[in-house]
């Protein structure tokens, strides 16, 4: 067993409705962890199932900032994805951590910056308190890890944004721009 109860399942396959009887039942604990560190909400964010992280998010003692056994967290998990509405649910929960890394240093930022997700990066700019040039653990950053794979539109949203460390280099010496 990967350790994945009902709960997980229902916020896997887009079950808003019965998520919400599983926990005001109190059949499952909201933050109840499978083999892998993951919690209902991350199955609901990963997949992009806004309403279903909307459940989540309305309960008390919902740990919006809980990471897997990787350090990916719901917000790093839709970011990748490229779910917009599912990060703009998450970044309005109070407490949020924009920042939060996973285990390389990777951020919700990074990864987005990375797969060419404009919508979500756009998204992310606009929240207070976003770092935009923090490094992975390889010193690689948003701007890098976007310009390495070519995806233009994101490129200048992040040079639009103050504060972007243009020069910043990586470990290894390269630049965003070299």
């Amino acid at each position: 067993s990967d350790g994945e109860n009902p709960l997980h399942k229902m916020c896997e396959v887009n079950k808003p409705a019965i998520a919400q009887l599983l926990i005001t039942t109190r059949a499952w604990n909201i933050n109840s962890t499978d083999n892998a560190g993951r919690i209902p909400l991350h199955a609901a964010a990963g997949k992009g199932h806004v309403e279903v992280v909307k459940v989540l998010l309305g309960h008390d003692g919902i740990a919006v900032n809980q990471a897997k056994n990787d350090g990916v967290t719901a917000l790093f998990a839709a970011a990748g994805k490229g779910h917009v509405k599912v990060v703009k649910a998450l970044l309005a929960h109070d407490g949020i951590a924009v920042n939060q890394a996973k285990n390389s240093g990777a951020t919700p930022l990074a990864v987005a910056a990375g797969k060419g997700h404009v919508e979500v990066v756009e998204v992310l700019l606009a929240h207070d308190g976003i770092a935009v040039s923090q490094a992975r653990n390889s010193g690689a950053t948003p701007l890098f890890a976007a310009a390495e794979e070519g995806h233009v539109k994101v490129v200048k949203a992040l040079l639009a944004h103050d504060g972007i460390a243009v020069n910043q280099a990586a470990d290894d010496g390269a630049t965003p721009l070299f």
